[in-house]
């Protein structure tokens, strides 16, 4: 479902004020402040986001998808 929803979400881009937003972002976080991220992230979606039955005028079904993955470790090489 979320490549189903992805292709469009790109199509229907149409900058910072449209209704399809696409962000794309890296940083370094240890595994607390990861985790500790994810739960602000939660509060927000608690804040913004309304039941159905209690949207507003307006207001539209929205497709969130958050992955948060870590990069592969990779071994550093050892050189001679």
């Amino acid at each position: 479902m979320a490549e189903h929803a992805a292709a469009p979400a790109h199509e229907e881009y149409r900058g910072p004020e449209g209704w399809a937003q696409v962000q794309r972002h890296g940083t370094w976080l240890t595994r607390e402040e990861l985790l500790a991220f994810m739960r602000e992230y939660h509060a927000l979606l608690d804040r913004y986001g309304h039941p159905r039955e209690e949207a507003p005028d307006g207001a539209r079904p929205v497709l969130m998808r958050f992955y948060a993955v870590p990069e592969p470790v990779v071994p550093e090489s050892t050189s001679p």
